[in-house]
């Protein structure tokens, strides 16, 4: 890339990479100002052009047709899959498009001020809703299908929105909220509806901290109610959820090792454990596609001492079907990295401003 690489976003047909860069020296060809290009993944360039600002965050739709990036001079820009502006409004955020219905959430992330959680706009970049808060929003995760949302504000409150962006239910939590996730939107299985037997999913996954040396991962049902929880076997940073409800799985980085798990429901127990046993300078994170988890890890040897950036693949049941060292300088660390849902196509950001592609 002609910069150091900052922001990725792939559709999740697989056939469009939006790639943002921005100006840093120590990249030879780097340019001097922040580029988005859109690629496919042929490795073909489509198109790229100047941004008129530093890029904070960009998205892209599932079917590719509706780009929207925000820039840190508070624009909020859409455009079309020719690279074409077709709008531009005020929104320092974090933005999510939604095909069906055609939706743009604007997340008040980390950057902007604590009164709105989320804005939301139709694909003509026109403002037709939101979510005041008044506290700080901690967490916030769409389900795999896009029909759900779930946040998390300071003091362990955690609310669910329907497939409308409407609150339909609210519940508050011991302890400050980590991160959560979120299962598909259709209703849980009852074993029978005329017996009390155990529900079979959750609805909404919810890591909480009560100290600063205990965790738990509470499960929360269809109405919000308690459905159980499990004690994570390291210190855990990212939640994350099977589409059916049934596994919560979660990835940490300390000094207690790299580790990516899965939680069984309704068992209720850690079901298997993956990743490194030394930490990492740079923690990653984990993706999931259809059957299967990707984690960003740093493996390091001693003797002779190296490291390198790699990604693990497992399938649900936490095997390793896949290891990946990624292509990259000495010095250089993995920055990010994005799946496509149909087909897997992997993609992959390093801090040296090498975009790889693969395809699983």
């Amino acid at each position: 890339m002609k910069g150091a690489i900052s922001n990725l976003a792939l559709s999740r047909s697989g056939k469009q990479i939006l790639v943002a860069t921005y100006a840093d020296s120590d990249i030879p060809g780097s340019a001097k100002h922040a580029l988005l290009s859109l690629w496919s993944t042929q490795g073909k360039l489509l198109w790229e052009q100047k941004a008129d600002a530093p890029i904070k965050d960009i998205a892209i739709s599932p079917d590719g047709q509706l780009i929207v990036l925000s820039t840190y001079l508070d624009d909020l820009i859409g455009m079309d899959a020719r690279g074409r502006k077709i709008w531009n409004t005020a929104g320092l955020c974090k933005p999510y498009v939604l095909q069906e219905p055609k939706r743009v959430i604007c997340y008040h992330d980390d950057d902007a001020g604590p009164d709105v959680a989320f804005d939301v706009l139709d694909w003509d970049g026109k403002k037709i809703g939101g979510f005041p808060i008044q506290k700080d929003i901690v967490a916030f995760k769409f389900s795999d299908d896009q029909k759900s949302l779930a946040i998390a504000l300071n003091g362990g409150e955690v609310i669910l929105f329907d497939s409308e962006l409407k609150p339909a239910w609210r519940r508050k939590l011991d302890g400050e909220v980590v991160d959560l996730a979120v299962a598909g939107s259709e209703q849980s299985n009852l074993i029978s509806t005329a017996s009390p037997s155990p529900i079979s999913r959750f609805r909404v996954a919810v890591l909480v901290r009560a100290d600063r040396k205990t965790q738990q991962v509470e499960f929360l049902g269809d109405q919000g109610q308690s459905l159980g929880h499990v004690i994570p076997s390291f210190p855990v940073e990212q939640l994350e959820s099977s589409p059916d409800g049934q596994i919560a799985f979660y990835y940490g980085n300390s000094f207690a090792g790299q580790w990516v798990a899965g939680a069984s429901f309704p068992e209720l127990k850690e079901i298997w454990k993956q990743g490194e046993p030394s930490s990492s300078r740079y923690s990653g994170s984990i993706n999931l596609s259809p059957g299967l988890i990707w984690a960003g890890v740093e493996h390091r040897s001693e003797k002779p001492i190296q490291r390198e950036s790699r990604v693990f693949i497992f399938d649900l049941n936490g095997n390793k079907v896949h290891d990946l060292d990624l292509p990259k300088d000495d010095t250089a660390y993995l920055f990010s990295h994005r799946i496509a849902m149909v087909p897997n196509w992997f993609v992959v950001g390093t801090d040296d401003a090498k975009l790889s592609v693969y395809q699983f």
